[in-house]
């Protein structure tokens, strides 16, 4: 069971509510992301402790992706006329012997 499903369990709420509190109300977004950045260096802090390098990076890759990641993010940018011009060349087909 993930923690959302026990956390709405244990205060008795659907996890429909907690998806609609986290769109309706900024404050309990707001908190939410606080108990995520909490629990997210208490398990950092864990995994170092235990030595289990591995186990700490893919953690920190999938939780934090923004701080963690190796995706690079590149944008290409194109002018807004574009001009282009293709060239298409074709192969005679060959000669048919009777």
């Amino acid at each position: 069971m993930c923690n959302i499903c026990r956390s709405c369990k244990a205060i008795n709420i659907e996890r429909k509510t907690y998806y609609d509190w986290l769109k309706k109300f900024p404050i309990f977004k707001q908190r939410i992301e606080e108990v995520k950045e909490n629990l997210t260096d208490m398990v950092e802090s864990q995994l170092l402790e235990n030595g289990n390098q591995k186990a700490v990076e893919f953690y920190l890759i999938n939780r934090k992706k923004n701080k963690y990641s190796n995706k690079q993010d590149i944008e290409i940018t194109k002018p807004e006329i574009v001009k282009e011009t293709v060239f298409v060349k074709f192969r005679k087909p060959p000669k048919r012997r009777i």
